[in-house]
Protein backbone atom coordinates (compact mmCIF):
# COMPACT_ATOMS: atom_id res chain seq x y z
CA UNK A 1 0.00 0.00 0.00
CA UNK A 2 1.11 3.54 -0.55
CA UNK A 3 0.96 6.39 1.97
CA UNK A 4 -2.66 7.10 0.97
CA UNK A 5 -3.74 3.50 1.64
CA UNK A 6 -4.04 2.54 -2.05
CA UNK A 7 -3.02 -1.00 -2.97
CA UNK A 8 -0.07 -0.75 -5.34
CA UNK A 9 0.95 -4.43 -5.43
CA UNK A 10 -0.58 -7.66 -4.19
CA UNK A 11 -0.09 -11.38 -4.71
CA UNK A 12 -2.48 -14.31 -4.44
CA UNK A 13 -2.34 -18.00 -5.34
CA UNK A 14 -4.15 -17.11 -8.58
CA UNK A 15 -0.97 -15.23 -9.62
CA UNK A 16 1.31 -18.24 -9.03
CA UNK A 17 1.86 -21.45 -11.03
CA UNK A 18 0.46 -23.46 -8.09
CA UNK A 19 -1.09 -22.55 -4.71
CA UNK A 20 2.13 -21.84 -2.79
CA UNK A 21 0.66 -19.42 -0.24
CA UNK A 22 -0.88 -20.93 2.89
CA UNK A 23 -1.70 -18.36 5.53
CA UNK A 24 1.06 -15.94 4.44
CA UNK A 25 2.08 -13.90 7.45
CA UNK A 26 5.52 -12.47 6.82
CA UNK A 27 6.92 -10.54 3.88
CA UNK A 28 10.01 -8.49 3.18
CA UNK A 29 10.63 -6.31 0.13
CA UNK A 30 14.23 -6.69 -1.03
CA UNK A 31 16.47 -3.97 -2.41
CA UNK A 32 16.11 -5.50 -5.90
CA UNK A 33 12.31 -5.06 -5.77
CA UNK A 34 11.55 -8.75 -5.19
CA UNK A 35 9.50 -9.89 -2.20
CA UNK A 36 10.11 -12.85 0.13
CA UNK A 37 6.96 -14.28 1.72
CA UNK A 38 6.48 -16.92 4.43
CA UNK A 39 3.57 -19.33 4.79
CA UNK A 40 2.74 -20.09 8.39
CA UNK A 41 -0.03 -22.49 7.38
CA UNK A 42 2.38 -24.63 5.36
CA UNK A 43 2.50 -27.32 8.02
CA UNK A 44 3.46 -30.40 6.04
CA UNK A 45 7.06 -31.51 5.59
CA UNK A 46 6.78 -31.12 1.80
CA UNK A 47 5.01 -27.75 1.82
CA UNK A 48 6.65 -24.58 0.52
CA UNK A 49 7.43 -22.49 3.61
CA UNK A 50 9.04 -19.45 1.93
CA UNK A 51 9.24 -18.08 -1.58
CA UNK A 52 10.68 -15.11 -3.42
CA UNK A 53 8.73 -13.43 -6.21
CA UNK A 54 9.59 -10.66 -8.65
CA UNK A 55 7.47 -7.51 -9.02
CA UNK A 56 5.84 -9.16 -12.06
CA UNK A 57 4.96 -12.18 -9.84
CA UNK A 58 7.47 -14.73 -11.16
CA UNK A 59 8.74 -17.23 -8.57
CA UNK A 60 12.52 -16.92 -8.07
CA UNK A 61 12.93 -19.70 -5.49
CA UNK A 62 11.00 -21.70 -2.91
CA UNK A 63 12.09 -23.22 0.40
CA UNK A 64 10.87 -26.48 1.94
CA UNK A 65 12.40 -27.50 5.25
CA UNK A 66 11.45 -31.16 5.24
CA UNK A 67 9.95 -30.66 8.70
CA UNK A 68 6.41 -30.03 9.86
CA UNK A 69 5.35 -26.51 10.78
CA UNK A 70 5.34 -23.28 8.84
CA UNK A 71 7.58 -20.23 9.02
CA UNK A 72 6.13 -17.34 10.98
CA UNK A 73 8.75 -14.62 10.70
CA UNK A 74 12.19 -14.03 9.24
CA UNK A 75 14.75 -11.31 8.45
CA UNK A 76 16.97 -11.30 5.40
CA UNK A 77 20.23 -9.56 6.14
CA UNK A 78 22.49 -8.41 3.32
CA UNK A 79 26.30 -8.54 3.33
CA UNK A 80 26.54 -5.13 5.00
CA UNK A 81 24.42 -6.20 7.98
CA UNK A 82 21.40 -4.24 6.78
CA UNK A 83 18.01 -5.93 6.57
CA UNK A 84 18.13 -5.89 2.78
CA UNK A 85 16.47 -2.49 2.47
CA UNK A 86 18.20 0.63 1.25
Amino acid sequence: MDAQGKIVWQLSNADLPSPLLRDPCGAQRLANGNTVITSYGAGGAGDVKMLEVTPDKKVVWTFKSGKNGGVHEFHIIDGDGDKGQK
